[in-house]
């Protein structure tokens, strides 16, 4: 059992590299972690930020670096003992006209969040039931044979993750393996899955890298046009005012 949590910082200036004093948060609240366990533990820039004050993150482009140091070592007297690899982040305060953040779960089972700073778009992909039936005798000109019994939607979102660099591109083949990722924004999570099977990721002579990826909401999409049925029928969709609904083809709509 190691007693842990000590959190060294240093920041970067990103044009220069040069480095600042390093600067500890989380002091005074060691944790006991067991073999085989997996502490997680927030620092992002907002968390930083509130901690070591606004001046710590002033400067709009730079990067700051945190590792996990052991408790009982010499942290502050400049002789760490260091109990994880160091993690970079990068902070970048410019507008970008795109910005989607995707979270998905690394090799060691912990969330891992992704800014994907490329185009963004969506699409509606959708199957249909047809059937044939014979017509009447004496059936009119606006008569049909063929008619629609069923139908399904979802929508795709195609995510673009922006330039990376090749050990970005090759961590990142993490999330692509795992297929199963959130859409996270202000307005909440959108559990979604990945519906491409193939991705290109380096190449010998190939410095610039970039991912492009389909995904689906992992909740399937229901039809529901509010046509009200007079009184309670079974199986139709119950408001808390005990009114029954069904969808536009007089199909029970169900939760899933």
């Amino acid at each position: 059992m190691t007693k842990l949590v000590p959190i060294e910082v240093v920041r970067y200036d990103v044009d220069t590299g040069a480095a600042a004093a390093a600067l500890f948060v989380y002091e005074g609240n060691g944790i006991d972690v067991l073999p085989m366990e997996s502490l997680i533990i927030p620092v992002g820039p907002a968390i930083v930020e509130d901690a070591l004050g606004s001046t710590f993150l002033a400067a709009d482009h730079y990067k700051y670096v945190v590792r996990v140091v052991d408790e009982s070592s010499d942290y502050e007297g400049g002789d760490p003992d260091y109990l994880s690899q160091p993690v970079t982040y990068y902070v970048d305060r410019e507008y970008r006209e795109a910005s989607r953040y995707i979270q998905y779960a690394n090799g060691f089972g912990a969330p891992e969040t992704w800014r994907c700073t490329g185009e963004w778009s969506k699409r509606l992909q959708g199957t249909r039931q047809v059937a044939t039936r014979p017509l009447q005798p004496g059936y009119s000109a606006t008569a049909s044979d063929t008619f629609q019994y069923a139908r399904a939607f979802d929508p795709v979102f195609i995510y673009r993750t922006g330039y990376l660099r090749k050990g970005e591109a090759e961590v990142l083949q993490e999330m692509l393996i795992a297929g199963d990722l959130y859409d996270v924004s202000s307005e909440g999570y959108i559990p979604l899955r990945i519906t491409d099977n193939r991705f290109d990721v380096t190449s010998t002579y190939e410095d610039i890298h970039a991912y492009q990826f389909s995904a689906s909401p992992r909740l399937a999409m229901r039809n529901f046009s509010k046509k009200q049925v007079s009184g309670t029928v079974s199986d139709a969709w119950q408001e808390p005012n005990n009114d029954s609904w069904f969808d536009a083809l007089t199909v029970p709509w169900n939760l899933p």
